[in-house]
C-alpha cells in the first residue's frame, strides 16, 4: 500500500511581532519601504532598539497583522 501524504508544515515566517523594529531592518533592507508604506518611520526613530514591531504599530492603530503579512510576503 501506499504511503499517507503529510500535509506540508507551513513555514516558520520570516517576522514576527515581538522582534524589535531594528533586527527586522537589520535582517532584511526592504524592511524599511515596507514599514515607510505604513507611515511609519521606523529607520529614523530613536526606540527602535527597544520596541518591537507590535508596539511600534499600536499607537498607529495599525494592524500588525497587515504589516507582517506585507512583510513576510517579502521573498
Amino acid at each position: 500500500m501506499g504511503r499517507a501524504k503529510r500535509a506540508a508544515e507551513p513555514a516558520e515566517p520570516k517576522f514576527r511581532a515581538d522582534e524589535t523594529i531594528s533586527d527586522l531592518l537589520e535582517r532584511d533592507p526592504r524592511v524599511e519601504g515596507v514599514l515607510q508604506s505604513f507611515g511609519l518611520p521606523c529607520q529614523r526613530c530613536v526606540v527602535k532598539d527597544f520596541e518591537t514591531l507590535a508596539e511600534g504599530c499600536a499607537p498607529l492603530g495599525l494592524d500588525v497583522a497587515t504589516v507582517l503579512a506585507k512583510l513576510n510576503a517579502l521573498e
